[in-house]
């Protein structure tokens, strides 16, 4: 609420004492300059992320992290790039991600009746599109 990238400012220089820390201004964000972006803007980001990743990071292993809408990015990146060597994942207050506060048995509990009979009625069925 209200929270962006200086809160961190604080804490930079204590979590860089014993680790080399990239902050990335994205295109679009912040001091960055706006970019054409395409139809899908989130593969523009990614690809600069990336980019940056490669140029200053190379082929070093290294941890991911990002907050709100940087922390959505660093999930996609970690789910679609097998070609880094990422040690884990960082998601601080992640935008976009849900939290599971229920599990799928519960929330079927929740259901009535009917909607109970029609998932158990078509739950084996696979249905090719």
């Amino acid at each position: 609420w209200g929270a962006g990238s200086g809160c961190f400012f604080k804490n930079i220089h204590d979590m860089a004492a014993d680790r080399p820390i990239l902050l990335i201004d994205l295109p679009g964000f912040g001091e960055s300059e706006r970019i054409e972006f395409s139809e899908e803007p989130e593969k523009d980001w990614l690809a600069a992320l990336k980019a940056v990743i490669s140029l200053e990071i190379s082929d070093k292993e290294f941890w991911l992290g990002g907050h709100s809408f940087g922390a959505y990015l660093a999930g996609l990146l970690a789910l679609e790039s097998n070609d880094l060597d990422m040690k884990g994942v960082i998601l601080m207050d992640a935008w976009g991600y849900a939290i599971m506060t229920e599990t799928f048995d519960e929330k079927l509990a929740k259901l009535p009746w009917y909607a109970r009979g029609l998932y158990h009625m078509f739950k084996g069925m696979h249905i090719n599109q």
